[in-house]
């Protein structure tokens, strides 16, 4: 594990490495990975995971970016019609409206989901409600863990509180914060 850190560090991986070091403690070979958001730290994750980690992305820039992951395990969505504004009233029912990419439902369900995207910085951005929700009741299973990047704003400790609350978890210390989460 420490020889990929050392190998990927260089290439502009943002992903605290607490984060990494954590995941890749819990992770076993034959396990599936899922990771919302697609960055510069995918071929860590595909590299990990020996090339068994999934990947959700909005952004088609970083989807071209990482052009040596199988596209196959690369699933763009598009999350029009969700904001972090929004989704402080959406109620379960509307959440249910926002469909779950097929690949995604095929390939799950996960051992390890991480999620660090969609953008959820400011009240117009798509916000990570969709991926907490899909993570906690719909690509999950018994004991999956799920890691919420950035679980100190706003609307991802709101996600954590309204879809976790009854599940066991477990801080990390890094910047903007990190949980784990036993489901």
């Amino acid at each position: 594990m420490e020889s990929i850190l050392r190998r990927f560090y260089g290439l502009n991986v943002l992903t605290e490495p607490v984060i990494v070091r954590d995941i890749a403690e819990h992770y076993h070979s034959g396990m599936k990975l899922l990771v919302f958001g697609l960055g510069y730290d995918a071929v860590l994750w595909d590299a990990l995971t020996e090339g068994n980690t999934y990947f959700v992305e909005d952004n088609r820039e970083y989807i071209a970016l990482n052009e040596d992951i199988d596209p196959s395990r690369i699933i763009y969505y598009d999350y029009k019609g969700i904001s972090v504004e929004r989704s402080f009233a959406i109620t379960d029912e509307e959440i249910l409206a926002f469909p779950v990419p097929e690949a995604l439902m095929e390939a799950g369900p996960f051992d390890l989901i991480f999620v660090s995207g969609p953008l959820s910085y400011n009240s117009a951005c798509p916000g990570r409600l969709l991926p907490l929700f899909w993570s906690r009741y719909l690509l999950g299973s018994k004991d999956t863990l799920v890691y919420v990047d950035d679980s100190e704003r706003r609307l991802e400790s709101h996600c954590i509180e309204r879809f976790y609350g009854d599940c066991v978890k477990k801080r990390l210390l890094v910047s903007g914060g990190c949980v784990r989460i036993r489901l």
